[in-house]
């Protein structure tokens, strides 16, 4: 099975397969492929979550950075646009060099932010592999996310999730081996001296 959907905007190349945007209806395994990769692989990981009452929006950043960035009022979710400009400022400064970036997820909220979109933008950019996850809705960040960064769109559903699993962990290992707890050889070949 292939994990990648077909595209009308864009013919996936070799180059880019261990990059995916994935999306998928709640509760179909979304946060649970991103705990699994980085479970497997070496990552750098940047996470959004609610409570358990579903009412506050927490996004976690590598570092153990916590930012509440929105919360509910009036049955909408209310983005802060300081907690996503704060986050930006450590997002600008990861470098994920071979590891693989993890980012779950990424929607409208954080469109009250020029900054975040930025910043998020620019990492994806930078990034060789990526696993990145994208709400279901038709927002204005998220489709800018898919019309400029060259990835493979996958649509998870539970009756996928292994496959997906399986064939996103093969395409983003194809480049190198995973390297998680290994040492790299020196590049200019003298064991690192």
């Amino acid at each position: 099975m292939n994990a990648c959907l077909p595209n009308q905007d864009r013919i996936m190349t070799e180059s880019h397969t261990a990059r995916f945007f994935v999306t998928g209806p709640r509760d179909c395994g979304k946060s649970f492929l991103i705990e699994m990769l980085e479970e497997s692989q070496d990552s750098l990981t940047i996470r959004s979550s609610f409570n358990k009452k579903r009412d506050v929006l927490t996004l976690v950043v590598p570092g153990g950075h916590v930012f509440l960035v929105a919360a509910r009022g009036c049955n909408t979710m209310n983005p802060y646009r300081d907690a996503f400009d704060e986050a930006s400022e450590i997002i600008e400064q990861l470098i994920p060099g071979t590891r693989l970036l993890l980012i779950d997820e990424l929607g409208y909220l954080e469109e009250c932010s020029d900054r975040f979109m930025s910043a998020i933008s620019l990492l994806l950019k930078r990034s060789a592999r990526f696993v990145c996850i994208l709400r279901e809705d038709k927002g204005v960040f998220v489709g800018q996310l898919k019309k400029e960064i060259p990835a493979c769109f996958v649509q998870l559903e539970r009756k996928n999730q292994q496959d997906v699993f399986r064939n996103i962990t093969a395409s983003i290992e194809k480049p190198h081996e995973n390297t998680k707890g290994k040492d790299f050889p020196s590049p200019g070949g003298d064991g690192g001296i």
